[in-house]
């Protein structure tokens, strides 16, 4: 427990102390999308590019390393309109990383979820903001029915 430490009394080499407790100082962890997720058309077996901005904002209240980490994650496939039996598998969403590199959106488990990515890190800033920048394209999609497929791209921050 963190608080201020008063000895009371001292009998026969024991101290009693009384703990005066201490409010902590705010905390705060924002996450938004700044530039929603684009729509990609289809060209043979991949989509052109498209990007979205994320940013994330935090105070660690000086009580945290200023450790942040902002991800990314799908939970399901891409699916169809009505009774389209076709969709396309989270993995085959490919997103290119702020710095360049290109990684499946199904990543290998950051901000404490087993199928998220990494899209932004910061280290020992105890309150800051950085905008993310993250390409997408879908790759590997073989043969599909005309029509329109959609999921959910999942956005989660972690401070500790």
């Amino acid at each position: 427990m963190r608080g201020r430490f008063k000895i009371v009394a001292v009998t026969g080499g024991l101290a009693a102390v009384l703990v005066c407790a201490q409010s902590l100082k705010a905390q705060s962890l924002t996450v938004s999308v700044i530039s929603p997720l684009p729509n990609l058309t289809v060209n043979g077996t991949s989509t052109n590019t498209g990007s979205m901005t994320i940013k994330t904002t935090w105070n660690t209240g000086g009580h945290y390393l200023g450790l942040v980490e902002t991800c990314l994650y799908m939970t399901a496939p891409l699916t169809g309109t009505g009774g389209n039996p076709d969709s396309i598998a989270a993995a085959k969403v490919q997103i290119t990383l702020p710095n360049g590199t290109t990684e499946s959106i199904v990543g290998g488990g950051d901000c404490g979820v087993p199928t998220s990515t990494r899209i932004a890190w910061n280290l020992g800033v105890l309150s800051g903001n950085v905008n993310a920048s993250v390409g997408f394209q879908v790759t590997g999609l073989g043969n599909l029915a005309a029509d329109t497929y959609s999921g959910t791209v999942n956005v989660v921050a972690l401070m500790y």
